[in-house]
């Protein structure tokens, strides 16, 4: 039995709004639980140390998303019809979304529900743990080496949110890494 025609892409535009309201809620969500339990986002400093390690692991993780996002394309995963950008406003809103996915996601996973977990079982050990699984779970739709990825990045930006101090070197690397993501996939899947 021959395989049927593949489904045309679907617009990125199309999943933006949807995207964007998931991230939104899941914000608003940590937002309430750091103000209802009193937690204080802490600053941190920033010295050159941090600025030296915020970059590097910026140049690591667009390093090695470039091999799985090459991975990805090759295999042709459906996720990427779904998020890849095709025009100037596509590329312009997913600017947006992956910076309000690295905002969310990293005051989620990096900073409110470590500090719940950590009150709940005593251990920042077993927070960050949990965490990590919890994240590359989070990102199993999209592919087991995707949840893999994910799982591998959540390691990085918790030893950079340690390191540091606070979450915002975090927060940056993972807009960045997402962004050239973006700039891979619309690059890749853009005929010429």
């Amino acid at each position: 039995m021959r395989a049927g025609p593949r489904p045309a892409p679907v617009p990125m535009v199309e999943n933006f709004g949807g995207a964007l309201r998931g991230l939104l809620v899941n914000g608003a969500f940590s937002g309430a639980a750091i103000v209802l339990i009193g937690l204080r986002v802490p600053a941190g400093t920033f010295p050159q140390f941090t600025a030296l390690l915020t970059a590097a692991a910026a140049v690591a993780l667009t390093s090695l998303g470039l091999w799985h996002w090459t991975s990805a394309r090759r295999r042709q995963a459906p996720f990427i019809r779904l998020f890849s950008p095709r025009s100037a406003v596509e590329f312009r809103r997913w600017v947006v979304l992956a910076t309000f996915v690295g905002v969310t996601e990293e005051l989620t996973w990096r900073f409110a529900q470590v500090e719940l977990l950590v009150n709940a079982f005593g251990s920042r050990p077993l927070a960050v743990a949990l965490c990590t699984v919890t994240f590359g779970i989070g990102h199993l739709p999209q592919g087991p080496w995707w949840g893999l990825g994910a799982a591998v990045c959540a390691l990085v930006f918790h030893a950079l949110t340690w390191a540091s101090g606070s979450i915002v070197p975090a927060m940056a690397v993972h807009a960045v890494v997402d962004i050239a993501a973006g700039v891979y996939f619309m690059r890749a899947t853009t005929p010429t």
